[in-house]
């Protein structure tokens, strides 16, 4: 998720063209950020495992400290 979709987007929005380039850098921005809180809501909701939800969140807000500069560091060569 950290990696694959925003490396996906790059290229995607590669096609739009470089006036516009303060609007890529927020959908690069969106599509890098980490999973939602959401995912532990609803397992606590449908009776799941919210502990595993809960440490999935941490987990991904905590790579993507390391993710969203390295993205927008590739970004920055490709376009």
């Amino acid at each position: 998720r950290h990696l694959i979709i925003p490396l996906a987007t790059i290229f995607i929005l590669k096609l739009i063209p470089n006036d516009l380039e303060t609007l890529k850098i927020v959908l690069l921005i969106s599509a890098a950020t980490p999973v939602g809180i959401s995912v532990a809501m609803f397992a606590q909701q449908y009776q799941g495992d919210y502990a595993y939800g809960a440490r999935i969140v941490s987990l991904s807000t905590l790579l993507s400290i390391i993710t969203i500069p390295l993205i927008l560091s590739i970004a920055m060569v490709v376009w």
